[in-house]
């Protein structure tokens, strides 16, 4: 079974906005609880205000591949692999 976690700092309005959207989509697929979320402020002329700790959960595979998509589409840049079995040395 596919379980894990992953934790996103420097979220933005936005970004989280896209989570809950996913979340909403695909109940009970992974887990984010807005609790856990730490409000920053990223600086700049006017700060920008953003969160630290977001965290998303996932216990199956749909979980996981969800999450993925959410990373990929909070950061297109992004490149997560998954693998399976051992870890490599």
């Amino acid at each position: 079974m596919t379980t894990g976690s992953v934790t996103i700092n420097g979220s933005t309005d936005g970004e989280l906005i896209i989570i809950l959207e996913a979340k909403r989509r695909h109940e009970g697929a992974f887990q984010f609880s807005p609790q856990t979320l730490k409000p920053v402020n990223f600086g700049g002329n006017p700060p920008k205000a953003g969160y630290d700790n977001a965290i998303l959960t996932w216990h199956n595979q749909l979980g996981f591949e969800l999450v993925m998509e959410v990373l990929h589409r909070i950061s297109p840049e992004t490149k997560c692999r998954h693998h399976e079995g051992p870890a490599a040395p």
